[in-house]
């Protein structure tokens, strides 16, 4: 068990840096520059909000 708790630790410590890099920027590009294809982009962000309750 704690081989798993540690490779989940390794993952959780790799991943959330760029997380946060990749929605920072996405929500800043989203929420301040019109672009061909914004509102794709923005749907393809919230499907993940929306689809749980749903299925």
């Amino acid at each position: 068990m704690s081989e798993a708790f540690g490779v989940s630790l390794k993952v959780l410590l790799a991943d959330i840096p760029l997380l946060l890099l990749v929605g920072g920027f996405l929500g800043w590009i989203l929420a301040r520059k019109n672009f061909w294809g914004k509102s794709l982009v923005s749907l393809l962000v919230q499907l993940p909000i929306v689809l749980p309750p749903s299925v």
